[in-house]
C-alpha cells in the first residue's frame, strides 16, 4: 500500500447551517508538501484440519509474514521499520452431546508492526438446523501505540480486552449478538 498524505491547509469559512446551501466561494488554497507512506506485506501460510466422525476436530495453522514500512515526511529524515514473525493458530472442537459443541481457539495476528494475542473458549448449542446459540469467553491483548512525551510514536503499554459474548444467529433473520467487554 502506498499513500501520499498531509499537505493540508486551514481556512475559516465562518458559521454555517446544515440545511442551508453554503454561499461562501471555494477558497484558493495552496497545499504543502506531502508525506509518502509505503507499506509492503507478504504472508505465506499452511494449515491442517482433521475431523473424527463429527465428534471432534482440530485445526493448526502456521504463517510467515514479512512486513516493511517506510515514511518520508517533508523536512525530516526518512524512517523505516520491518518485522518478519512466524505466527501460529490452533483450535479444537468437541461434541459434548447431540447439538452442543465445546470449542477453544488461539490466534495470533500481525497488525502494523505489532503482535496481538487472542484466546477464546465457549459453547455452541444447535437448537434447530437454522438456530444455534453461542456463548463464549475471550481475552485479546495487544501493544498500545501512541505519541510519548518526546512526541515519538512508540509502544506505551498494553491493551487488554476480556469479556463474554452470547449470540443467537437465527436464519434467515439478522443475527442477535450480546457482547460484554471488560477493558
Amino acid at each position: 500500500m502506498d499513500d501520499d498524505l498531509g499537505g493540508f491547509a486551514f481556512r475559516s469559512l465562518g458559521p454555517g447551517a446544515i440545511d442551508v446551501a453554503d454561499s461562501v466561494p471555494e477558497p484558493d488554497v495552496a497545499f504543502g508538501a506531502l508525506t509518502r507512506d509505503e507499506i509492503r506485506q507478504e504472508t505465506g501460510a499452511l494449515g491442517y484440519e482433521m475431523q473424527w466422525q463429527g465428534l471432534r476436530e482440530i485445526n493448526f495453522g502456521l504463517q510467515k509474514t514479512r512486513y516493511r514500512k517506510k515514511v518520508r515526511a517533508p523536512g525530516l529524515a526518512p524512517t523505516a521499520n520491518a518485522d518478519s514473525p512466524i505466527l501460529w493458530n490452533a483450535s479444537a472442537v468437541l461434541t459434548a452431546m447431540d447439538g452442543i459443541v465445546l470449542y477453544a481457539a488461539n490466534a495470533n495476528l500481525s497488525l502494523p508492526a505489532l503482535r496481538t494475542r487472542q484466546v477464546e473458549a465457549g459453547v455452541r448449542w444447535t437448537l434447530t438446523k437454522d438456530v444455534k446459540l453461542i456463548a463464549g469467553l475471550f481475552d485479546v491483548r495487544r501493544p498500545y501505540f501512541e505519541l510519548d512525551a518526546d512526541n515519538v510514536f512508540r509502544v506505551l503499554g498494553d491493551v487488554k480486552h476480556r469479556g463474554r459474548r452470547f449470540r443467537s444467529p437465527p436464519s434467515p433473520c439478522q443475527a442477535l449478538t450480546w457482547l460484554q467487554v471488560q477493558c
